[in-house]
């Protein structure tokens, strides 16, 4: 009986000596995940019979170390999710590893060209888009003529107050210039020069040349949003003013206010020759642009309004061969405070041309196409999977795992959400094996081999020693 008692042991341990030298055949692995052989006793009723390989677990739920690779399309992931790839027979497999790259027909692909799964990009990043292949369009992105240019900054309320006719090509006839750069439907770029000048106590006009030539004319859109006005109890507030439609709306019984007045704006303003008005409160803020209110303007009875900043729309012309050009300059949180003017944000949207120069994936799992404009386009977001045993995995080759009945059918996210995890760009996730530990192991795996040899060894003495008695 010792005899298979020893026997079952060294087998145990056999399959034990594998599991470690796996784990150290793979300690350098990117993305792999350490096993262990956990033992049960093996009994005949109440006679025992040895050892067995009970389970075989898996720390998948062990990171690995996180180093930096400063490559762009290198990823791992802090948590618990895994990449979703889908081999050439359309089966899911999931994996650690993020080392990516694209292939020659734009797909995202791992290292063993396995189809890298994500969700499609949306328009204006509006949420996840179906979840698929992810691919990256090759070739070039056409030009998109500028449409809206906004600045935000501080107007110094130390600006002394010029009192000369304005001259571009004079510095002293105005206080300060932006320079911003858009582009025509041709992708031609361009320059649109803002001179402000302090044309009162607190009101700045701003003049706009296009190329360096100033503009003919300027005009202010109003959107038509509406404007809420709280009064007194009294409809003699009502008056007419052309271009202005007020509508008279009865207040909710819970307001402050028996009723409410809606004053909409409905047409186009024209600004001065080639400038614009800006007018500020006593406390910095934007109080009209040529001469249309914004919020808030304090007004008698009481009254409150509410408006967007509206539009300063600047017609550029047409340049030569391109689709006539037209922008609208929003001012929005512009400020008049006293102390150094400054400019923090100066630019308008449109783009020239730009053939692909790269792809990059982003600490949001966004997939990112570079082109040579210095434009970046989210072509898909990569879907982390997670399930609700991990642990069931069926470790296969290319350091990777299929699902199985008892792990569970997978759930779908992109990084950030759920328990998938996060992802750090530019980096990889080193394999969890502590190469310590397994040498501590294999020394302990070792020596029981060794005993359980020395018990078959002692037990054939005995036989020996029984069978020359006889």
């Amino acid at each position: 009986m010792s005899f298979n008692i020893a026997l079952s042991a060294i087998n145990a341990i056999n399959t034990e000596l594998n599991t470690i030298s796996n784990n150290i055949a793979n300690s350098a692995t990117i993305g792999f995940k350490s096993s262990r052989a956990n033992f049960a006793a093996v009994y005949a009723g109440t006679q025992p019979t040895g050892t067995e390989v009970a389970s075989l677990t898996q720390s998948i739920e062990l990171g690995g170390n996180v180093i930096s690779t400063g490559r762009s399309l290198d990823a791992a992931i802090q948590g618990r999710g895994f990449f979703v790839a889908r081999d050439s027979s359309g089966a899911e497999v999931y994996t650690r590893v993020g080392i990516f790259s694209v292939d020659r027909d734009g797909y995202v692909v791992d290292t063993f060209g396995r189809r890298i799964q994500g969700f499609a990009a949306t328009e204006d990043d509006a949420g996840l888009g179906p979840m698929g292949d992810l691919v990256v369009p090759m070739g070039q992105i056409p030009a998109q003529a500028s449409e809206r240019l906004q600045y935000l900054g501080n107007f110094s309320a130390d600006w002394a107050v010029r009192t000369v006719a304005f001259n571009k090509d004079d510095p002293l006839t105005y206080n300060s210039s932006a320079v911003s750069v858009v582009y025509d439907s041709l992708g031609a770029r361009h320059s649109v020069t803002q001179y402000f000048v302090k044309s009162g106590a607190n009101e700045v006009t701003v003049y706009y040349a296009f190329d360096g030539d100033l503009l003919p004319n300027t005009g202010v859109s109003v959107d038509g949003s509406p404007w809420t006005v709280r009064t007194a109890s009294d409809p003699s507030y009502l008056a007419s003013v052309p271009g202005i439609t007020i509508t008279y709306i009865p207040a909710d019984p819970a307001t402050s206010t028996p009723e409410l007045w809606e004053v909409t704006y409905a047409g186009t303003a024209v600004a001065p020759s080639n400038s614009a008005v800006i007018t500020f409160s006593p406390d910095g803020q934007i109080r009209t642009v040529n001469g249309v209110p914004v919020a808030p303007r304090p007004y008698p009875s009481p009254a409150d309004w509410e408006a967007s900043v509206p539009l300063v729309n600047l017609d550029l012309g047409t340049p030569a061969g391109a689709n006539p050009l037209a922008i609208g300059v929003n001012y929005t949180g512009t400020t008049q405070f006293a102390g150094s003017s400054a400019t923090y944000v100066n630019s308008a949207d449109g783009y020239a041309s730009g053939a692909l120069n790269g792809v990059q994936i982003e600490e949001d799992g966004g997939v990112m196409a570079v082109y040579s404009n210095g434009l970046k386009q989210r072509v898909g977001t990569i879907a982390l999977a997670t399930f609700p045993n991990e642990d069931a995995l069926v470790p296969i080759s290319d350091t990777a795992w299929k699902s199985s009945n008892a792990s569970g059918t997978p759930l779908y996210s992109a990084p950030g959400e759920s328990v998938a995890g996060t992802l750090v760009a530019q980096s990889l996730e080193q394999s969890n094996v502590d190469l310590t530990t397994q040498l501590v192991g294999l020394m302990s795996a070792q020596r029981n081999y060794q005993a359980n040899s020395k018990v078959i060894a002692t037990q054939n003495e005995m036989m020996q020693t029984l069978m020359q008695a006889v």
